[in-house]
């Protein structure tokens, strides 16, 4: 069993966000998956938006990482250790590669200590389950060749910003240091669509 199946096996259901068919590119099939920001209004989760990653391959997999536990009942918090991205993305495919990016979502300009500490937080959450994984299936080795990213998506106002746009790439990315896997990725997002090659070779 793959890799990927044996971490789709293991985790449940509801923390899984399903990929959609899209169509057919470079003679594969594509999927896409919708990422949504969502925030505790009147007592109940609203979403503040939604983006759509495309040209995802068929061994792909979305975690939704903040949802994995309620870190507040584990930990006290005192060094953002309650935080977490809001999304693990993994794919496997021989066009672009194993991959594992690391998402955090925000409505707009982004705190960069807030999302070291989620993207970091993530980071855990997915060494759990390779221990598991290692452990429980046998597979010393589990996600030792995936390459990884840490990527936080700042979304702009459309609306608000038509103006400045027009000299301005869809993506912007900006690089700061991280703990761990070297840098975060910090992207204004100028879209409600982005294609995965994109968010992992960095380019509008």
């Amino acid at each position: 069993m793959a890799e990927i199946e044996i971490l789709r096996s293991m985790i449940h259901e509801h923390l899984l966000v399903p990929c959609q068919p899209q169509n057919i590119q470079y003679g594969r099939h594509c999927y896409q998956v919708e990422l949504t920001e969502r925030q505790k209004q009147g007592g109940a989760m609203q979403k503040l938006y939604a983006l759509t990653v495309t040209n995802c391959p068929e061994k792909t997999l979305v975690i939704r990482a903040d949802q994995f536990w309620d870190r507040r009942k584990l930990f006290q918090g005192i060094r953002g250790e309650q935080r977490c991205a809001d999304y693990i993305l993994i794919c496997d495919d021989a066009a672009i590669g194993q991959w594992i990016l690391y998402i955090e979502l925000k409505k707009s300009d982004a705190d960069l200590k807030s999302i070291k500490q989620q993207i970091l937080g993530a980071q855990c959450i997915l060494r759990y389950c390779t221990a598991i994984g290692q452990r429980f299936w046998n597979q010393p080795n589990f996600l030792s060749t995936y390459k990884r990213k840490n990527i936080g998506i700042a979304k702009i106002n459309l609306a608000k910003r038509k103006t400045r746009l027009h000299h301005r790439p869809v993506l912007k990315f900006d690089q700061y240091p991280c703990n761990d896997h070297h840098v975060v990725d910090l992207i204004a997002l100028h879209a409600d669509q982005v294609r995965l090659e994109a968010l992992i070779l960095g380019q509008g």
